[in-house]
């Protein structure tokens, strides 16, 4: 980003190796999140962060990340890494929505919280 642009200022990079709670401490005073991971897609999105989220591929571990994005109901900012006009477009969707979008997740991830805690029980009391 070239340093006369109007968001120059509000960009921080990081080149430290974080442990995951310090990781997620950053994530969580963002505006938005855009991620290939899901690790990053996670902790973002459960901390009601809009996120965009970067699919990278058909293997069978990408699956994650498309069905946490549906869990969390934003699969609409999935975008392909290999398509730029698609990745633009999803950025500014997500940017120009997020406090719609951070709404949407104070309400929704709340529930995606009490259904992880609901088969963590199954599974104890499966394993009994």
């Amino acid at each position: 980003m070239h340093k006369d642009s109007l968001y120059y200022e509000r960009i921080i990079t990081l080149d430290g190796l974080y442990d995951a709670a310090t990781s997620k401490s950053i994530i969580g005073v963002c505006d938005m999140m855009i991620s290939g991971r899901i690790h990053g897609a996670v902790a973002a999105l459960s901390q009601n962060i809009p996120t965009m989220i970067i699919d990278y591929g058909h293997e069978l571990k990408a699956h994650k990340l498309k069905g946490f994005a549906q869990l969390a109901g934003v699969e609409e900012f999935i975008c392909n890494p290999a398509s730029y006009q698609d990745m633009i477009d999803k950025f500014n969707i997500c940017w120009s929505t997020k406090d719609d979008v951070k709404n949407h997740l104070e309400n929704r991830i709340s529930e995606v919280k009490m259904k992880a805690k609901e088969n963590f029980k199954l599974l104890k009391k499966y394993q009994s």
